[in-house]
């Protein structure tokens, strides 16, 4: 007669597999959270300084995109093409130093008499306006583009033909962009050291987001 097979009591190995299965123990949580709240530390301003560098990299693109539009179409209509900062889309501002409430492009029919003070006038073509600019992001020229740029039906610059826009994050100049105007184009700057700042025209570093 065959005997079923018994076996010892395991009540106290199952409560052990029990209390292992159920999740950590106070001490273990805290270790965990000591080590989730460190790893942030270090990877959060990463993260931030990522965004604020897309950023910038993305507003200076679009600013270049508009100075080589305004040129194309410069030599394209015959006309002279303005670009200018504006706070409403429409018109240019006529106050303060910088490009961080936006900018527009038009046709400029009477940019030979304004000169330097670049303004649009009632019935002068609107080609392009960019508003809204991400926060803390600084868009400034040195003091030959402080009102503004115009591009002749030649292609070239009107006046002292050259300059420097400088475009930063939270006025850092480390992963800041600038684009280099020269007569004959707009190009963004490099940064041949790899030190985080780019170079103007002369192969200096940017020296600062205010007055490039």
């Amino acid at each position: 007669m065959l005997h079923p097979l018994t076996t010892a009591p395991q009540d106290g190995w199952l409560a052990r597999r029990q209390a292992s299965a159920g999740g950590f123990t106070l001490l273990e949580l805290m270790v965990t959270v000591a080590i989730v709240a460190i790893i942030g530390a270090f990877a959060v301003p990463s993260f931030q300084t990522m965004i604020q560098a897309n950023r910038t990299r993305t507003v200076a693109s679009e600013l270049m995109a508009t100075l080589n539009l305004a040129r194309s179409e410069a030599a394209r209509r015959g006309q002279p093409v303005s670009v200018c900062r504006s706070s409403n889309g429409s018109s240019c501002a006529s106050s303060g130093t910088g490009w961080d409430s936006g900018w527009i492009a038009f046709v400029n029919e009477d940019a030979a008499s304004e000169g330097a003070a670049v303004a649009r006038d009632d019935g002068e073509l609107l080609l392009q306006a960019r508003q809204d600019l991400p926060a803390r992001i600084t868009v400034r020229p040195n003091s030959n583009f402080t009102n503004g740029i115009t591009f002749l039906r030649t292609g070239l610059v009107w006046g002292l033909g050259t300059g420097t826009f400088a475009i930063c994050a939270n006025g850092e100049l480390n992963k800041s962009q600038a684009i280099l105007v020269i007569a004959t184009r707009s190009v963004l700057a490099t940064d041949s050291d790899n030190n985080g700042i780019p170079e103007k025209g002369d192969g200096s570093n940017l020296q600062n987001c205010e007055s490039p």
